[in-house]
């Protein structure tokens, strides 16, 4: 850093405008501040609605047993390919449900192996074949069913108003960064709303690692220190490290 870039920090370090400003020279961010607190007020339990209808979803559309991947058709499908010369499942995680990806390889179609490279190229037996269309047909009916449960949950709607709600949260948020904090108070504020932009930080275990880049480690930090200062109950009860994130209200 040059001499210049030094002595710039350490006036804007030492400044005393932050100490020494009247509650009146941030009246337009309080008040910001209260329209925060507002239209948080308001994102907040439509957010839960949506988390939870989403894990309702999650619960009531579980991959089905014909997705799950066996030894046997890691046995079958060893060396197969389609007719793009793909292998046909690569990394097979025995237990785990097929990806999209896999799928899309069935979807190809063309089916054949290769015993050797010396070989002649062999169509794959009945038994391997048979059970590319079980998977794919179970595919396409668990994918039929996950849109009809995500109708039931209006899980869309739940999402959309969920996100109407964070954005109107987001434009005062904006309005925020143009103006200028002046009192450790109004600081708070905007500490808060950093918190509302990093919520993945305040959630327990959310702090970031000594791997993290050091500005993200010290964003935490100084929201985390900012937030320590303020009565508990004008923290949005997620944002508080102990707290898990679970809705006030009856959803």
């Amino acid at each position: 850093m040059s001499t210049a870039s030094l002595a710039a920090t350490a006036a804007v370090v030492s400044s005393p405008s932050i100490a020494d400003a009247s509650a009146d020279t941030d009246a337009e961010l309080f008040a910001l501040g209260a329209e925060f607190d507002r239209a948080l007020a308001a994102f907040m339990p439509l957010d839960c609605e949506a988390r939870r209808r989403y894990e309702l979803w999650k619960e009531r559309t579980t991959s089905p047993p014909a997705l799950i991947a066996t030894e046997d058709d890691r046995v079958l499908f060893d060396g197969v390919r389609n007719f793009r010369g793909e292998l046909l499942v690569e990394g097979l995680d025995v237990g785990e449900p097929y990806r999209p990806v896999d799928i899309e390889g069935f979807k190809r179609g063309g089916y054949y192996q290769r015993k050797s490279w010396f070989s002649l190229e062999l169509d794959v037996s009945k038994k391997a074949a048979a059970r590319a269309v079980e998977i794919e047909q179970a595919w396409e009916s668990w994918r039929i069913h996950q849109a009809q449960v995500a109708d039931e949950l209006a899980l869309e709607s739940a999402d959309e108003a969920a996100d109407q709600a964070e954005a109107a949260v987001q434009v005062i948020v904006e309005q925020m960064v143009q103006l200028p904090a002046r009192s450790i108070e109004a600081l708070r504020i905007k500490a808060r709303a950093l918190a509302f932009l990093h919520v993945e930080y305040m959630l327990p275990g959310g702090a970031p690692g000594a791997h993290s880049c050091l500005d993200e480690r010290l964003t935490w930090s100084f929201m985390r220190d900012f937030l320590a200062g303020c009565p508990r109950e004008s923290v949005p009860y997620h944002w508080i490290p102990e707290a898990r994130y679970e809705s006030p209200v009856a959803v």
